[in-house]
Formats: C-alpha cells, sequence, structure tokens
C-alpha cells in the first residue's frame, strides 16, 4: 500500500479542519450570550433559542463553557416550566461567562504564545518547564479548561518525583506543537493533521462497539481511556483486528507515524477495512 499517496487523498476530501469549527463554534457561542444579554433581559424564546443551538452543537458539549451552560439550561428546561428563580440563576451563570472572557482571554492568549515560544527551538529544558508551571500556577482559571488544565495534569504528573526525564521532556515538547498547531517535526491529529487517515464524519456509537487507542491522549493515559469507553457502554481492545469497530488516534502523532508503533497499529487497520478512523477530539465529542 502506498501511504503517502492514501494519506494524501484522505486530506483533499476536507476531513481535517476539526479544531477550526470548534473554535468557530466557542467564538460564536460566546458572541450568542453576549446578544442574548444585550437588553439585561432572558427570555423564555431567548433560553429555547439558546438551547436550540446547543442542541446543534454537541461536539463541543465538553469544553468550559460550554459544558456549564448545557447543564444549566438542560435543568431549566427539564420539567418544561422556567421559574423566575430558574432564569435569574442561569442569567448569573451567563452573565459570569461574559464578563470572565475578557481577562480569560488574555491570559489564554498569552499562554498559547508561551507554548509556542518555548519549543521554537526544537529544544525543551528542566528550567522552562518551571517557569511553564510557575506561570500557570499564577494563572488559575487557565486550569479549569483547555489546554490549562492539561497541561497542569502533564506538569504535575512530570515532576512529581523531582525529576525530569529526557522522555518527559519530549513528550511535553510533542504537546505544546499540538497545542499551538505548529508543524515543526511535528503533526497533530485532532483536526489540522494532513497527513492521517482520520474519518470523523464517521456515526460514533459507544453501546456495544470496541474501541482500540494508540498516540497520546491529552484526555488522559490508556487507563482513563478505557474507563471512559467503558462507563459508555464500549469495550477497549488492546489490538487491532478485523472485528474491530474504531481506532482512536490520541492527540499528538509525530510525523513519522508510519514508522511508529502507532503507525503499525494504522496501517493494519487500513489495510483490514471497515474499521473507522478516528481522532482523539471525535471520540469525545460524544458521551
Amino acid at each position: 500500500m502506498d501511504l503517502i499517496s492514501n494519506t494524501e487523498q484522505w486530506a483533499r476530501r476536507g476531513l481535517f479542519n476539526g479544531r477550526q469549527m470548534r473554535d468557530r463554534a466557542l467564538y460564536e457561542f460566546n458572541g450568542l450570550l453576549l446578544g442574548l444579554m444585550a437588553d439585561r433581559q432572558l427570555r423564555d424564546d431567548e433560553i429555547h433559542f439558546l438551547d436550540l443551538w446547543l442542541v446543534d452543537h454537541t461536539k463541543v458539549h465538553h469544553l468550559w463553557p460550554v459544558s456549564e451552560v448545557a447543564e444549566k439550561v438542560s435543568a431549566v428546561l427539564a420539567d418544561g416550566v422556567i421559574t423566575e428563580a430558574e432564569r435569574a440563576d442561569l442569567k448569573k451563570l451567563i452573565d459570569s461567562v461574559v464578563n470572565y472572557d475578557t481577562d480569560f482571554n488574555r491570559s489564554m492568549n498569552a499562554l498559547l504564545g508561551i507554548c509556542r515560544g518555548l519549543p521554537c527551538d526544537q529544544v525543551l529544558n528542566e528550567q522552562e518547564v518551571v517557569f511553564l508551571k510557575n506561570w500557570l500556577n499564577v494563572h488559575p482559571a487557565l486550569l479549569d479548561s483547555y489546554p490549562g488544565k492539561q497541561l497542569g495534569e502533564r506538569l504535575m504528573a512530570i515532576m512529581a518525583d523531582g525529576q525530569v526525564t529526557q522522555n518527559e521532556l519530549e513528550e511535553l515538547k510533542a504537546y505544546l506543537y499540538a497545542i499551538t498547531g505548529e508543524t515543526v517535526e511535528q503533526g497533530v491529529s485532532d483536526g489540522l493533521a494532513t497527513t492521517l487517515p482520520i474519518d470523523d464524519s464517521v456515526d460514533l456509537v459507544h453501546q456495544g462497539r470496541s474501541f482500540c487507542f494508540t498516540g497520546t491522549f491529552a484526555f488522559g493515559n490508556r487507563k482513563k481511556c478505557h474507563e471512559r469507553t467503558e462507563s459508555l457502554g464500549g469495550v477497549p481492545a488492546k489490538s487491532i483486528t478485523k472485528a474491530l469497530d474504531y481506532l482512536v488516534l490520541g492527540e499528538i502523532v509525530t510525523n513519522a507515524w508510519q514508522y511508529s508503533s502507532h503507525g503499525r497499529k494504522i496501517e493494519k487497520a487500513m489495510n483490514y477495512g471497515g474499521i473507522a478512523i478516528i481522532s482523539e477530539e471525535r471520540w469525545l465529542s460524544v458521551g
């Protein structure tokens, strides 16, 4: 099989714009909240419109602040009656999200700049890791959402034993590339990669379906991925077989994927046919 030509064909199909779509939805969501509260009122039809928007954008329900607002709207509409107390609570939440956004975005943009600058020389050292950890500690709001939350967890794990190994530095460097979309010796599989045979347009069903995982996941280690799969009724698989339903690619996959261990899994799944190869972002979008 000619892997290069195969992946180029996948790229031409335009299946790799997941991150752009996600960001567009989040920007639209923030604008929608601003529009709803422009007159400082929150009417029933506006709440129902917000609910319809959330129904149409389930792929971003796992992201803050959409997750929190979606949960609140669901609770408000659960019994079919919107009380004044519920309206006031929802207004308070929306106000907090909108007011929080300006300072949060300023800090987030700074974090993305740091993530781009640290590995720009293709080298990451322990002093830079300590700097990033300390910087996040004085910007705790970022630790509640992507990518600050995931970065914080990774940094805690790296420094838990008081030693920073070269492997840990390389993994963190790859993750920084993935966050920013940089491609210096790297590729990412969460919507920007054009060299991986991902098809996020396939239907995703967890109940009774088997999932094999490969690559490095922003969600967590392999055990956490398996636990989430089982909680949704899916079956974790350790290897590629013809009976496998889904192969999930972690967010970080190097551009030499064809020659790596996870690359062999991808190639095997492609050779079998009938196995859906999806990104981590798609896997997280349902459930």
